[in-house]
């Protein structure tokens, strides 16, 4: 098996392989991970071996590098950094999608679905999100919302009793 690096990226996050023989991965262009510059995702085509990266007007630093894919739409959950206490939910406001085949550049759409809090999943048009609850925000995460970002309709699936372990 032959080794190749791509990226000389000192922080990288998710890392997804395409159906189209894509790799996209988050990451910050600076190692200083507390105070990184604009964040960007990259495009890397294997039968190439060439790449892209796009710098997406997104406003927390750290966000990009944990991005979510499904076919050719890239989801990220979106902070305001003036708002990252528990209380304000950690400054979750809205999920940013960018599509590799009608957004040129850094061209996004924003969403703003119910309690949005950090993406766990994407698949075609829904979006599973944990529920992070403005002003009443739950450490244990007991609610996930699915979010379909073709029709607007969120699904709450609610977690009662989750079971908590001590480590």
């Amino acid at each position: 098996s032959e080794e190749k690096r791509i990226s000389s990226t000192p922080a990288i996050g998710t890392i997804f392989i395409t159906d189209d023989d894509k790799i996209i991965y988050g990451g910050i262009s600076n190692s200083d991970v507390y105070h990184p510059q604009p964040p960007y995702l990259n495009i890397y085509d294997i039968a190439s071996g060439g790449g892209y990266s796009v710098s997406l007007p997104i406003f927390n630093k750290l966000e990009s590098i944990v991005p979510q894919v499904s076919g050719k739409k890239v989801v990220i959950a979106v902070r305001d950094e003036s708002k990252t206490t528990a209380s304000e939910c950690y400054g979750y406001e809205k999920l940013v999608v960018w599509d590799r085949d009608t957004q040129s550049g850094n061209s996004t759409t924003d969403y703003f679905p119910p309690d949005v809090g950090p993406v766990i999943d994407f698949e075609g048009n829904e979006v599973l999100y944990q529920a992070c609850e403005k002003g009443n925000p739950d450490s244990i995460w007991k609610a996930e919302y699915l979010y379909n970002i073709e029709t607007g309709v969120a699904t709450k699936i609610d977690y009662p009793n989750p079971v908590q372990t001590e480590i």
